[in-house]
């Protein structure tokens, strides 16, 4: 298996070559850009590799983690459907073994522009998971939030009306400051 630091080499270099080739300094559509960056990294890079690296189970728990920063990345609309069937599944998984999960979700460089750009993957990631017809709303133990953008009541105006109460009293923000140490203690202790 590719070490992290070399699949992020990889990532970064079609990143450089995407973006060397595109002129972007007059162009206002930059999500428009991002998206199709992450379409190419996500057609040349193996998409499993892709999701293990940026969704995971830690092992022997219930806790999947979700890592925002390399999700934005690859993630476009070609990719949304597998990204949240792998989110399903590790969440499955994990209620297989325990009969509940927790979720913990590292949102670094998350922002309103980024809520806006991923509105059509959430809202599925929602309507799948976490709507009420859903058996998830019963076995979503807590849902650990890191790295809470500043931006999070605008943010959360977008998403909130799709996510099922009970599922937002169990949710935990954890702002930068808190969320450095969190999220060594968790990725290092798993």
């Amino acid at each position: 298996m590719e070490s992290n630091n070399e699949l992020l080499n990889e990532i970064d270099n079609i990143r450089s070559n995407y973006f060397s080739n595109v002129n972007t300094i007059f162009n206002l559509n930059k999500s428009k850009h991002k998206l199709q960056c992450a379409r190419q990294i996500s057609e040349k890079i193996d998409l499993e590799k892709l999701l293990q690296n940026t969704v995971f189970r830690l092992p022997n728990t219930k806790k999947v983690y979700f890592d925002y920063p390399m999700f934005k990345t690859f993630a476009n609309p070609s990719t949304y459907d597998d990204i949240i069937e792998y989110i399903l599944k590790l969440s499955i998984d994990c209620i297989n073994d325990f009969g509940t999960f927790e979720m913990h979700i590292n949102l670094k460089s998350f922002s309103v522009s980024a809520a806006e750009r991923y509105k059509v993957c959430i809202e599925n990631f929602i309507k799948k998971c976490i709507s009420k017809s859903t058996p998830f709303v019963k076995t979503t133990e807590r849902v650990y939030i890191y790295n809470t953008p500043s931006v999070i009541d605008s943010i959360s105006r977008l998403v909130s009306p799709f996510i099922e109460p009970e599922v937002k009293s169990r949710m935990i923000f954890f702002d930068k400051n808190e969320s450095q140490h969190l999220l060594k203690e968790l990725l290092h202790n798993n």
